[in-house]
């Protein structure tokens, strides 16, 4: 019987209309335990757990695309995502590499991208949609996020919020290349182009990818620009800084973002840690791959028991 060291976090996600648009493209979704089997339960309500051995899963998805087609993307996302970590539990969990899980995680992105892109070409009135996304796997003691456009993941540590994304757009492309410097000023808006989105693009995405050790009271924050296009890092922090209760800071962060205009759809998700180091039995860490065929050995045997008895009825009677 094996150990590990986990954490015990609370989860919290919101997600709103806003005050403008009729409907929702955002999406995001809590997996308390990836692994298959029971306890894999998407929850969309705050939740109180230990991480299992599997690890725990967030995303926050943010769809373009407009009324149905945006929330169809949003959900697409967030089901391809799910999917592809069932599908990878095992190699996952298997490594202890950093550089493997970023591969996983660029392998993740890619396999949505795909995804996205044969439903466009089957469904013509998906022409033109997109999303962003951010999403993290929460394995042992650390956090592993990943993230493609400009939904974004913020720490809360020692009384300060830091951005630990950081966006795919234009303005930061420029200044990552040289081209601009942090006095220039993009006109037009172009500070706001995206350069990174599922769904529309053909060629190789990059991905975002960052890793970070929970500590206790430390707390995650995964929003959409609906969040941090409507108020500054600043009035971010005070949100989540005077959260009285858990769940407190998301629900004052959706509603400063409505006081303010609310002109985009608004999620926020938050992970907080409230202990660290529990010691987690990992005699169950991995899935069973021969539960299917511990089953069918089972139904057999009752079978054949079943006939057995049938044979010895019908042989004594006659």
């Amino acid at each position: 019987m094996g150990c590990q060291k986990s954490v015990k976090i609370q989860v919290v996600g919101l997600s709103d209309t806003g005050v403008v648009r009729e409907h929702n493209e955002d999406d995001f979704l809590i997996l308390p335990n990836i692994g298959f089997g029971g306890g894999g339960e998407d929850i969309t309500t705050k939740v109180e757990y230990i991480v299992p051995a599997h690890g725990s899963l967030f995303i926050v998805a943010d769809a373009m695309g407009g009324a149905n087609a945006g929330e169809l993307t949003a959900n697409l996302v967030i089901q391809s995502i799910k999917e592809s970590f069932h599908k990878g539990l095992v190699q996952l969990t298997s490594s202890n590499s950093e550089e493997d899980y970023h591969i996983f995680f660029n392998n993740v992105v890619k396999d949505c991208n795909s995804c996205l892109r044969v439903t466009l070409k089957k469904n013509k009135e998906l022409v033109g949609i997109g999303a962003t996304v951010v999403f993290a796997w929460v394995f042992k003691s650390k956090i592993y996020i990943g993230w493609l456009g400009n939904s974004r993941a913020y720490l809360y540590r020692d009384s300060k919020l830091t951005l630990i994304t950081k966006d795919h757009t234009l303005e930061n492309e420029m200044l990552a290349n040289g081209l601009l410097n942090n006095e220039n000023q993009l006109v037009d808006n172009q500070d706001h182009i995206i350069t990174q989105l599922l769904g529309v693009q053909e060629h190789e995405l990059k991905i975002g990818f960052v890793v970070s050790e929970m500590n206790v009271n430390d707390k995650y924050l995964f929003v959409t620009d609906g969040v941090h296009g409507m108020m500054t890092d600043s009035q971010i922090e005070l949100c989540v800084e005077k959260e009285l209760i858990v769940g407190d800071g998301v629900r004052k962060l959706i509603k400063k973002a409505n006081d303010l205009g609310g002109y985009d759809n608004i999620t926020a998700l938050t992970c907080s840690v409230l202990e660290e180091n529990v010691v987690l039995d990992t005699i169950e860490a991995l899935p069973k791959k021969n539960t299917l065929i511990k089953k069918v050995i089972v139904f057999t045997v009752v079978v054949l028991a079943v006939i057995l008895l049938l044979l010895t009825w019908v042989g004594y009677n006659f």
